[in-house]
């Protein structure tokens, strides 16, 4: 673990919110490169490197407002795919790509519950365990289509610790992490310093901080399930704010402390 910001809270956390794709789960690991891909597909090689920076930087919003900015530059530099200049669309062609290799973890998932380890980053289950043994109630806000998020919970036996599940909706651009975080503050009047977020975005770091909420940023490689750091992730949570980085959940003891349950 490392500390950022040196605070200290004389109450734990009453409620906590977390990410859920690349902080909690893995099954989703490589939808950068999928991203990526799509967007080249309509784009062109040329934009490559615009296209990278725009992922890496946009890593936790919904997936509409990436595609609304894939649409954006289609009009920019020129329609070469006649593709319909519909964010929806795009974002269609993008899910068709991603969800080919997800089924397919889903479907050995549903065969085989003993894989769900393989697709959780490490830790992750002790510690939704121990903050719900703790009286923490924990909400999973996320990007993705909500559906898609409650099934792949579900699948790693993780959903049963969660008060509520809340990704995107269909044909919605109202469901951001903003919206969600705003309002939890306005409907369960806790106070900010009582609430953790928990992600590897800097959506919800950003979000978090801004609000007074305690930040824990999960820096961890996907394809590692947390065992090792991306250098990526640190830069970016770091600026956005975070009071700590974790790459896994596994040092229980270290993060009650941090949440001040121990001493």
């Amino acid at each position: 673990m490392r500390i950022l910001k040196s605070r200290r809270y004389p109450l734990p956390p009453e409620a906590a919110i977390f990410d859920f794709d690349g902080t909690l789960s893995t099954l989703r690991c490589g939808w950068e490169k999928i991203m990526l891909q799509t967007m080249l597909f309509y784009l062109g090689d040329e934009k490559e490197a615009l296209c990278r920076q725009y992922i890496s930087s946009s890593a936790g919003v919904q997936t509409i407002h990436q595609m609304k900015w894939l649409c954006e530059q289609v009009c920019l530099t020129g329609n070469k795919r006649n593709a319909p200049l519909d964010p929806w669309f795009f974002k269609e062609q993008y899910n068709n790509r991603l969800m080919e290799g997800i089924m397919e973890k889903r479907a050995k998932l549903e065969q085989d519950p003993s894989l769900a380890e393989k697709y959780r980053i490490r830790g992750a289950t002790d510690f939704l365990k121990a903050l719900t043994d703790r009286g923490v109630r924990l909400f999973a806000a996320s990007g993705t289509d909500t559906e898609d998020v409650k099934a792949e919970a579900r699948l790693l036996s993780l959903d049963g610790y969660f008060v509520k599940i809340e990704g995107a909706q269909p044909h919605s651009e109202n469901c951001s992490k903003e919206a969600t975080l705003n309002r939890f503050l306005e409907e369960n009047h806790i106070p900010p310093s009582r609430i953790l977020i928990c992600g590897d975005g800097k959506v919800e770091i950003c979000l978090g901080s801004e609000k007074g909420c305690r930040t824990l940023g999960v820096v961890g490689r996907e394809d590692s399930c947390g065992l090792t750091e991306d250098p990526e992730k640190t830069a970016r949570l770091t600026q956005a704010g975070a009071e700590a980085l974790i790459c896994n959940f596994m040092d229980i003891d270290s993060l009650l402390r941090l949440l001040s349950f121990k001493e």
